[in-house]
């Protein structure tokens, strides 16, 4: 999906699905607006450095767009999104809500909130597979919010194993297990521990954990709903400012560090490419032949 600034020529797009009916039912303001106040809204937006509107459009039509208001009193900007009505339902809305925020974090590194209707079970839903969290609910809204504070490290120790386990449990995709271990035998590995370095990453609450083994390979493991880019590019670049590969052996060690991914994660491998990572290899499981 390609994102851009909005101009003047979408303005009247942006009114049009703005007071689509099922718009104005599911909005925490259903009024509808008119063209001479909208036309002096816009204006004013597009001029102010405090707003910020994104078109996402998909083979050179328009998806939707999505608006970050900020405010230099909370230091937050509030996040509303809308859809070209006649692309709902398409699987459009994760992607353009992401693609956005991942946009504008790059301009105002500061909290987001979003302000959805009760009734709108399909905006929260969106917002929630964004790693947006309710903050509060009232009897017309539910506020939700996307803390963008820095990711934290810790070398892993067995005082995280509970934390580590819970991680694994959620965990969607493996290629290092099939069967999930007890918690003894969780407990176990960590004592154990097999890898060069192992680091649990913490956003307010930890949200992954990453190895580096002696052969240069990288095994990651991010919670699906925080498998942002800015997240794994943080991750990436504490990995290259904190370690060295190990030397290179001809057959054995590569001169880099690798990553493993399981093929069956789609969403990462293709965030990896996104962040300019290139495929190396592809491996395959031979069969059990009796």
């Amino acid at each position: 999906m390609h994102i851009r600034l909005a101009n003047n020529q979408d303005s009247v797009d942006i009114l049009r699905w703005r007071n689509d009916l099922t718009t104005r039912k599911m909005s925490l303001d259903g009024s509808k607006i008119s063209k001479s106040n909208h036309d002096s809204w816009y204006k004013k937006s597009l001029k102010s450095k405090n707003c910020i509107i994104y078109i996402g459009e998909n083979d050179k039509k328009k998806v939707g767009m999505c608006r970050f208001d900020y405010s230099l009193s909370s230091n937050s900007s509030t996040i509303s999104i809308n859809l070209n009505p006649s692309l709902r339902g398409k699987g459009f809305a994760n992607e353009l809500l992401k693609s956005c925020i991942e946009q504008y974090i790059h301009l105002k590194n500061v909290d987001l909130i979003a302000k959805v209707k009760i009734e709108n079970k399909a905006s929260l839903k969106i917002f929630k597979n964004a790693s947006f969290f309710t903050e509060s609910v009232n009897k017309n809204e539910v506020v939700l919010v996307l803390p963008f504070l820095p990711l934290k490290f810790e070398e892993v120790t067995i005082s995280h194993a509970d934390k580590l386990y819970a991680l694994l449990k959620n965990r969607k995709h493996s290629i290092s297990h099939q069967k999930l271990p007890s918690p003894k035998e969780h407990k176990e590995f960590i004592k154990n521990n097999p890898y060069l370095d192992w680091f649990i990453v913490i956003h307010k609450k930890p949200i992954g954990a990453f190895y580096i083994q002696k052969d240069n390979s990288i095994g990651i493991n991010i919670d699906s709903k925080c498998s942002f880019p800015h997240y794994l590019s943080q991750v990436f670049q504490y990995i290259s400012k904190n370690f060295e590969p190990a030397k290179s052996q001809a057959s054995l060690v590569p001169d880099h560090f690798y990553l493993n991914t399981s093929s069956k994660n789609k969403e990462i491998i293709k965030i990896y490419k996104m962040l300019g990572m290139e495929e190396i290899q592809v491996s395959h499981k031979l069969p059990n032949i009796i």
